[in-house]
């Protein structure tokens, strides 16, 4: 059986690697030379350690039996395969599909420790939050793919602000029911005040990105400080979802 600790332990630094993604690519485009040289040292940082932590992930998930880790490992060995396709053909959708694969190889990563007792009970006979939650994660899921595609210009801003605001309201929603519930327990409130404090945390970082393109041309490292914590952030707000729905399915 796989360590949990180990599992977090690798979320953790899988989600320091979508940062340090993020800042290659904003790097990348900058106009400055200067940060554009930067961007190199990163990028071959992100390749290298990047492949060093899919071979560390691979040893741990495998170790767990059942579809949930090799789950875990086709994710992980596609995010590495996008990856360096991406650095040698700079391909939009190549690039798009990377930072999808690593998103979701995070979030199945976390689901390893933190869904493990899954109850027997339909979907259809569980309490409507859980339903709920399950939904918001699955718009959650869709939103980072949008993400990925508007940050490699494969589709405009209205298909990342309607999916968006679909993905915050089904997020709220189960969110703030648990959160005024009588019945809840302590550890069910706390997840959904996680939940719903990183989900407003990534609402603002986002309209602040928005703000600062529609208002022209903003300090850069202020703009690639904004985009690197949105797209991180876009993540972590996966992960307090998945860790929301492990408290109700305890409940229940």
């Amino acid at each position: 059986m796989v360590d949990g600790r180990i599992v977090r332990s690798l979320v953790a630094v899988w989600l320091l690697m979508i940062a340090i993604g993020a800042a290659t690519m904003g790097l990348l485009r900058s106009p400055s030379e200067a940060l554009v040289d930067v961007a190199w040292l990163t990028l071959v940082a992100h390749k290298w350690l990047g492949t060093l932590l899919a071979v560390t992930t691979l040893a741990a998930v495998l170790r767990r039996p059942g579809q949930d880790g090799l789950l875990a490992a086709g994710l992980v060995c596609l995010t590495t395969v996008l990856g360096w396709w991406t650095a040698q053909t700079w391909a939009p959708l190549a690039g798009a599909s990377h930072a999808v694969a690593a998103s979701l190889s995070t979030v199945v990563l976390a689901r390893l420790v933190w869904l493990r007792s899954q109850s027997t009970q339909l979907d259809l006979l569980k309490p409507w939050t859980l339903v709920g939650a399950r939904i918001a994660l699955a718009l959650m899921l869709v939103q980072i793919v949008v993400g990925a595609l508007l940050r490699h210009k494969l589709v405009t801003v209205e298909w990342h602000l309607l999916v968006g605001g679909l993905a915050v309201l089904a997020v709220l929603i189960p969110a703030a029911a648990v959160l005024y519930d009588p019945r809840a327990v302590h550890a069910e409130r706390r997840a959904a005040r996680w939940v719903m404090a990183i989900t407003l945390g990534q609402v603002s970082l986002g309209t602040a990105v928005f703000v600062m393109v529609l208002v022209g041309l903003p300090p850069l490292l202020l703009w690639l400080a904004g985009t690197i914590a949105h797209v991180t952030i876009g993540t972590a707000t996966a992960l307090a979802l998945v860790a929301f729905i492990r408290q109700l399915q305890r409940a229940h």
